[in-house]
């Protein structure tokens, strides 16, 4: 028999994706480091959980 999938490796990869979302310069530039995790964690929870976000597709 196959390996079964292990639903942990796409929650992770969506937090890891809503993360890298998240850290842009001016976040990184605006919030303290103990603000940023603080509003880091809101995001995830909103945006990549409650899939409350709705995110434009950049065009070039």
């Amino acid at each position: 028999m196959g390996k079964q999938p292990q639903p942990k490796n796409g929650i992770t990869a969506l937090l890891k994706r809503g993360r890298r979302t998240f850290r842009v310069p001016e976040n990184l530039a605006y919030y303290s480091e103990e603000d940023l995790k603080i509003a880091e964690k809101k995001f995830l929870s909103l945006c990549v959980i409650g899939g409350k976000c709705h995110h434009r597709s950049r065009s070039v």
